[in-house]
């Protein structure tokens, strides 16, 4: 509305607020439950890795799930010596190269593919690994170029792993499934704490950015 004073017209001032910075996702429109699905895909593998280690009860699943968690951790230290930033607009500040979601995923399906007598299962896990890869890049938290090194590197890693522990997957010995057990247990113990930590860590940040 428009008031007149004398031959000026005046008009009302209006104040708006700044609109707050919106991250990347945000402005890509990624549907929240995809985006929920990339938020928890590393703890889906991680029960799955649980699951078949209670339900299967032999060698091969703490082995695999053992080396995920040894190749987990290596990723961290790469990360912070290549130091490569994560795509603009991501809401995470650890860098990017490689992605450890594309390389501990690929890592376990690679492990599970050159074991498993099936090739649906295998296609399955190896889908499965690609669509979490996928979406690293589709909400934001990786580039392709730090997808496709992590998952390279999750393939050559496997191979090594599997090769490695051959003969012992074949005819394991008691100390063999006691020593493997007692170190995916305490490696299991370590993941989690620290998993745990850098999630907290996270949502802390988002609240006060939120604030």
């Amino acid at each position: 509305m428009a008031y007149g004073v004398g031959t000026q017209t005046v008009r009302p001032i209006h104040f708006h607020a700044p609109n707050r910075p919106t991250s990347l996702v945000a402005r890509r429109g990624v549907p929240s439950a995809i985006r929920k699905f990339d938020s928890s895909s590393k703890w889906l593998v991680t029960a799955g890795a649980t699951a078949a280690v209670i339900t299967r009860r032999d060698f091969l699943s703490p082995y695999i799930t053992l080396g995920g968690i040894a190749a987990s951790f290596l990723t961290k230290r790469i990360k912070l010596l290549v130091k490569q930033q994560r795509p603009e607009g991501s809401p995470f500040d650890d860098p990017g190269m490689p992605s450890s979601h594309a390389l501990v995923a690929t890592f376990m399906a690679v492990g599970w593919a050159l074991e498993v007598q099936s090739r649906a299962m295998s296609a399955f896990l190896l889908c499965a690994a690609a669509l979490v890869s996928v979406l690293r890049v589709v909400c934001g938290h990786h580039t392709w170029a730090q997808v496709i090194v992590g998952a390279l590197m999750g393939i050559a890693m496997s191979f090594a792993w599997m090769a490695l522990g051959a003969a012992m997957i074949r005819s394991p010995s008691s100390l063999a499934v006691t020593a493997v057990y007692v170190l995916y247990l305490c490696g299991s113990v370590v993941f989690l704490a620290k998993g745990i930590k850098k999630s907290r860590k996270r949502q802390r940040s988002k609240v006060s950015l939120a604030s």
